[in-house]
């Protein structure tokens, strides 16, 4: 499926396993619908390379309308599956 808008779209069975093209409306709008999101749920979902992403995330960055987030390993909303990284959560900026 694929984020088009506010609704998703099913990909046709042929395509469905194969990376397509995202563009930076489907990556906000994708962030917007989810609230907070890591790099890895985004590449999952988009089927898409990690630098690609985030060389996209940079553009919305750098405009404001993304922010990074940290969270220290360990912390009290840590539920400690992660090994002691430190996880970054992307979250959009209204404005």
């Amino acid at each position: 499926m694929i984020f088009m808008g506010r609704r998703h779209v099913r990909l046709p069975a042929q395509i469905q396993n194969k990376r397509f093209s995202m563009t930076l409306t489907d990556l906000k709008g994708f962030i917007q619908e989810r609230r907070r999101v890591s790099l890895s749920e985004i590449a999952g979902y988009f089927k898409a390379d990690m630098a690609m992403i985030e060389s996209m995330l940079d553009h919305w960055i750098r405009k404001g309308r993304v922010q990074v987030k940290q969270a220290d390993a360990f912390s009290a909303s840590c539920c400690g599956k992660c090994g002691g990284h430190k996880q970054v959560w992307y979250t959009w900026v209204d404005g």
